[in-house]
């Protein structure tokens, strides 16, 4: 199913492993834009300190993580299933 390259952003941070997410819903020739890019050049693929703020399993989910002194947080929400 595919997502927005927000949404794969947003998973980046909060779950373990950005560049699995990276490629999952795409091909590095998708990248185009520079500051998605560099977003990715900095993001940290382990961390001092994570938390979830917020959830609900299947609907949506707001992590906040940190690595150094360099505070990361994202929110996202399911994407919506067509019935057939």
């Amino acid at each position: 199913m595919p997502v927005s390259k927000g949404h794969q952003i947003a998973i980046s941070i909060a779950i373990f492993s950005p560049l699995q997410f990276l490629f999952w819903d795409g091909q590095p020739s998708g990248y185009t834009n520079p500051n998605e890019i560099e977003f990715y050049k900095y993001l940290p693929t382990t961390w001092d300190y994570s938390e979830l703020l917020d959830g609900s399993i299947g609907n949506y989910v707001t992590m906040v993580r940190k690595k150094n002194d360099k505070w990361f947080w994202a929110s996202y929400s399911a994407i919506p299933k067509t019935i057939i």
